[in-house]
């Protein structure tokens, strides 16, 4: 699995000429009255885990970029690192991006290099507080990378170094037989990997191996950037360089933080995003708006991806202007008539989800396509006013995607159209489910704003009493 990060860019690039001359902690500093920057990306890139290697591959990418000086890139890195040099550093190091710079101890930010917990909200808040404060700009965005699991909570018995090692290693072929289209179960079973006990280390947000295996739950990032970014002075665009992160309880979760969400409803490659590919263009025309940056981003991911990784989505969606809020709304008035008609139109609820492909295969993940279920449910026969709801929703994810790619295998019956939703097949298929118990009204771990607040999780549950 690939990441879910929060892939933090954000830089005041001062003047560009003194950026090229000056070394990099020269370029750090920010003048007095210089005026605002275009953009500020803000990278927050947890690789203390297994996605090093992608890291610095990513940091590589975003190197060969010319940058103008209206587009600040800063990045907060925290590596695993190896041997202890300066190439193989193992804290958290700030940079300020500019063309061919190298990740090195010495090209890093002035005054600032400790051992940073990046699973802990307050090191959220304060790398995108000192970005912020530090590269101030007309607009911001904030990527998060690393591992990502959409909403979920996550469990874990703390393995040894050498158990964890394995599942890496282990997860590591997985996901290429599951990007190729190889992965079978027989497969999986020689290599015991059963849904049941797949990978627990991917099952999280920006985990952090150094720091005990600490995560950031969808919940804490809410919280915590709506603690920095409120008031109307909210994030341009919130992007998630990891899987599964593209889903209608993260989007809800967001809704009061960033205006455009970026993210992919499927496994993203270990590669990621192609950072040098839409930065340049974001550098080369800095009066793009939000909904063009997130075009850009899911431009640059169809054509890195299309012809070699069919399996990959990415989407753009809008959350301001109420979209989220309304779609939300919608979503639980779909909830309501399905609770309603129940009994009657069983059957042909059951076809409709029977119609939909679960995203991560055998993974033991349950998110299906949102729009596809709904465009099932509306053909299924169902009365009028069942499917005048479905309908609505449909219509509401179409309006608020602004860019939407799906390779040939996650198209026809995975129907990717932007966002996925949590729907267990079955009530066997949830209660095999080892996170379920986040899906409920009762739970206060982390609790999902978009469970506590609307019905669909109601649904799910008088639904599992009949299938």
């Amino acid at each position: 699995m690939r990441k879910l990060t929060l892939s933090l860019l954000l830089t005041h690039v001062v003047v560009a000429a003194a950026c090229l001359a000056r070394p990099p902690r020269a370029a750090g500093a920010r003048r007095a009255g210089v005026a605002r920057a275009a953009w500020t990306v803000m990278l927050y890139m947890n690789g203390d885990n297994d996605l090093d290697r992608f890291a610095l591959a990513d940091f590589e990418e975003m190197a060969k970029v010319r940058y103008g000086p209206r587009v600040n890139v800063v990045v907060q890195l925290d590596r695993i690192g190896g041997a202890n040099t300066d190439e193989s550093w193992g804290e958290t190091r700030r940079f300020l991006m500019r063309e061919k710079l190298t990740p090195t101890r010495s090209n890093s930010l002035p005054g600032f290099s400790e051992e940073s917990n990046m699973g802990d909200p307050a090191t959220l808040t304060s790398f995108v507080t000192w970005a912020r404060a530090s590269y101030p700009a007309e607009r911001y965005m904030l990527v998060i990378w690393s591992h990502g699991d959409g909403w979920r909570r996550m469990l874990r018995e703390g393995p040894s170094d050498e158990s964890a090692a394995a599942r890496a290693r282990a997860g590591a072929e997985v996901d290429e037989l599951l990007m190729r289209g190889q992965l079978t179960d027989s497969k999986l079973a020689s290599m015991n990997l059963l849904q049941t006990s797949l990978e627990p280390q991917y099952r999280t947000i920006s985990e952090d191996e150094t720091n005990g295996f600490d995560k950031l739950y969808v919940r804490e990032i809410q919280d915590a950037l709506e603690g920095v970014f409120k008031g109307g002075d909210g994030l341009e665009v919130i992007g998630f360089d990891a899987c599964l992160m593209q889903m209608i309880e993260t989007a809800y979760a967001m809704r009061n933080v960033a205006r455009v969400m970026v993210g992919s409803e499927e496994l993203e490659p270990l590669p990621g995003w192609r950072y040098d590919d839409w930065l340049q263009a974001l550098s080369d025309i800095p009066s793009m708006n939000g909904e063009e940056v997130g075009r850009a981003v899911v431009e640059s991911y169809r054509k890195n991806y299309e012809r070699v990784k069919p399996n990959t989505t990415l989407s753009a969606v809008k959350l301001s202007g109420d979209n989220m809020g309304r779609l939300a709304t919608a979503v639980s008035a779909l909830a309501r008539e399905l609770m309603a008609d129940l009994e009657a139109e069983l059957p042909r609820i059951t076809q409709a989800r029977e119609s939909c492909f679960t995203f991560a295969p055998r993974r033991g993940y349950h998110g299906v396509d949102l729009h596809r279920f709904c465009s099932q449910l509306a053909a299924s026969g169902v009365n009028a006013r069942l499917r005048a709801r479905a309908e609505e929703v449909k219509a509401l994810v179409d309006s608020m995607t602004v860019g939407n790619y799906a390779g040939p295998a996650r198209r026809a019956q995975f129907g990717s159209a932007g966002l996925a939703i949590y729907f267990p097949a079955n009530n066997a298929a949830y209660q095999d489910d080892k996170f379920k118990k986040a899906y409920t009204d009762e739970n206060e771990f982390q609790a999902v704003r978009f469970v506590r607040e609307h019905l669909w999780d109601n649904f799910l549950h008088a639904y599992f009493k009949r299938v």
